[in-house]
């Protein structure tokens, strides 16, 4: 309804194709569905950059390998420097470069199945923090040296009802534990002078580009906030879409090529974590995406794409 209404004929349809796809992967098998997935993930995209005037070379940006025995460790995922998802990068303004991850690495940093990953590999340190009442804080007063000016910054509180110094030091750089508020060290200017409104507006979107790389949530019938960790397992300059897109494509190339291969990890120990990411990425991926299309937030439901 929004592309039609804004008249964007030709991304229209691409997402009419996503839709197909969607549609027709949650008909199939778990040894079949990543194909179709995947080219759910690549039409979505190509609405996203033609709605936002983005170029893009019409290629994958992505590739993937297995470098051993059958393991998510041993499962290799390539970003390439141009294509379809470097072009994705950009709208969402992360550094585009060359570079190797390993399948675990990648679906470590998904929040959506980090409780089933942290299952699955048991013993691994927790990527993400639970937050609620997220949001911005005014100053009640100016600062004598700020005529008219007051800081606002990023607030939250922990969701959990264990508080302790192990849960205060996971705070990542830059956000600190005060007054039982997690807030940010980054301060931003609310103009109360004339004009302000613009000066303001322009505030606060320059502190909502900040913040959106540090945070990352679950959506569903109610939104999920979590700030993920500062740490040696953290992919911190790539986005949940970003890092969803690559996953699927490199089991988009297992169920095309080795089918025998995918079987075995829905197989093995990695059954519940894979089987998890092909039933809920669709759902986020979609979910995030047709926000970044249309401005707004959306609510999982069933009838999703109907």
């Amino acid at each position: 309804m929004w592309l039609k209404k804004n008249k964007k004929k030709d991304a229209l349809f691409f997402w009419q194709q996503s839709k197909s796809f969607f549609i027709a992967s949650k008909n199939l098998s778990n040894t079949a569905s990543p194909l179709t997935a995947y080219y759910c993930f690549l039409n979505a995209v190509k609405t996203l950059l033609m709605v936002k005037n983005i170029n893009f070379a019409d290629r994958h940006g992505v590739s993937g390998k297995r470098n051993g025995n059958i393991s998510f460790s041993n499962e290799i995922v390539s970003f390439k420097g141009s294509g379809i998802l470097p072009a994705l990068q950009k709208y969402f303004n992360e550094p585009i470069y060359t570079k190797e991850y390993t399948m675990k690495q990648l679906l470590q940093n998904l929040v959506y199945i980090h409780r089933v990953y942290n299952l699955t590999y048991s013993g691994e340190s927790e990527l993400f923090i639970p937050l609620k009442n997220v949001r911005f804080l005014k100053a009640t007063k100016t600062r004598p040296e700020r005529q008219g000016k007051r800081d606002f910054w990023f607030s939250a509180e922990f969701d959990t009802d264990i508080i302790d110094g192990n849960t205060i030091n996971s705070l990542p750089q830059g956000f600190k534990y005060k007054d039982n508020l997690i807030v940010s060290n980054k301060r931003y200017i609310w103009l109360t002078s004339d004009n302000r409104n613009t000066n303001n507006k322009k505030e606060l979107i320059k502190a909502n580009e900040y913040f959106r790389k540090k945070l990352v949530y679950i959506k569903g019938l109610k939104t999920h906030w979590y700030l993920k960790k500062d740490t040696r397992h953290a992919i911190l300059d790539k986005s949940m879409p970003t890092i969803t897109f690559a996953i699927m494509h490199r089991l988009s190339e297992l169920s095309r090529y080795s089918p025998n291969i995918l079987a075995k990890y829905l197989e093995s120990k990695n059954n519940w974590l894979l089987a998890e990411f092909l039933d809920t990425s669709i759902h986020h991926f979609i979910d995030q995406i047709s926000s970044e299309i249309t401005g707004y937030d959306f609510i999982i439901g069933k009838n999703l794409m109907k």
